[in-house]
């Protein structure tokens, strides 16, 4: 897993008629995607995901959907989902070789 320390930052244009974005993440597995964040509609067209710890290896999926929400929260019109991949491969350490530390004295 990634340290829960580190942090990645979503970002994408803003849409001409849009005034909310919808963030969502997704992990690829065998059975299909899994989704790990949705946010709700938010004006702001970028979003940091901190918790890195929910990040295993493996490919990942984040989509961004544009809306345009009237004065009572409501959803009155959606756009295209735009979505985009990375993938996070960080291989395993390889053998670890001791070297001879020799004779050691005391206690």
């Amino acid at each position: 897993m990634l340290s829960n320390q580190r942090s990645i930052n979503f970002r994408w244009s803003p849409v001409s008629g849009a005034n909310s974005y919808i963030f969502t993440l997704y992990q690829e597995t065998s059975y299909g995607r899994r989704q790990l964040i949705a946010n709700a509609p938010s004006v702001r067209t970028d979003w940091t995901l901190d918790n890195t710890s929910i990040l295993d290896i493996g490919s990942f999926i984040w989509q961004v959907e544009a809306v345009n929400i009237d004065s009572d929260g409501i959803i009155t019109q959606r756009g295209n989902i735009g979505e985009s991949s990375f993938v996070i491969d960080i291989p395993l350490p390889g053998s670890v070789h001791l070297e001879n530390p020799g004779i050691l004295y005391g206690n």
